[in-house]
């Protein structure tokens, strides 16, 4: 017995839910998520291969929106010395931009 994913209503109470962009209706039930390459159709009640898309009820919703999923500091940043206050101190070229 593995760990399943949550299906129906309780799925859409998290705190990273909101309506989806770029996707589309196909019947009034299933949904084309445009938002891959993969283009899932995704019936009712069902996630798109990505697992963080959700169709309920003929309705596309994010379940991630607004979650931070990665930070990285900046290397360039490790050679100025305030770095830690002008995070955004360095252009492109790691350069110190004053």
């Amino acid at each position: 017995m593995g760990w399943e994913m949550p299906k129906g209503e309780s799925v859409l109470e998290g705190p990273g839910v909101r309506e989806a962009s770029f996707w589309e209706s196909i019947d009034g039930k299933r949904v084309k998520c445009n938002l891959c390459f993969r283009r899932c159709v995704i019936e009712p009640s069902a996630y798109g291969a990505c697992g963080v898309r959700y169709n309920s009820n003929g309705k596309l919703y994010t379940l991630v929106y607004g979650i931070l999923t990665a930070a990285n500091p900046d290397p360039c940043l490790l050679y100025t010395s305030d770095a830690a206050d002008e995070l955004d101190g360095v252009d492109l070229g790691c350069r110190r931009i004053i």
